[in-house]
């Protein structure tokens, strides 16, 4: 199955998903000093940090579980915003 034959879902998530991957990849590699490299992390990561303190957690100091939490967030943003655009072409 090539990237053609994926759905329209899937491709949006996957395109954000490793979107935000190589943000979080450049946030941690550059050489800006730790704190607008955590402003940096909190703006790409803003919709797992929200959902985290919603539920009440506070996961705010591993970088592990806000970048994985973000990943899957965005990869949800772009399945949905896929989805969407499918509907629309298929019109």
């Amino acid at each position: 199955m090539g990237w053609k034959e994926l759905p329209a879902w899937i491709k949006g998530g996957i395109i954000l998903g490793v979107l935000d991957i190589i943000l979080v990849l450049y946030v941690i590699i550059s050489s800006h000093p730790l704190d607008a490299q955590l402003l940096a992390l909190g703006i790409v990561q803003f919709p797992s940090l929200f959902l985290f303190s919603w539920l009440g957690q506070n996961y705010t100091q591993n970088i592990y579980i806000i970048s994985l939490g973000g990943i899957l967030t965005w990869f949800l943003i772009g399945a949905i915003i896929g989805w969407i655009v499918g509907k629309i072409r298929n019109k």
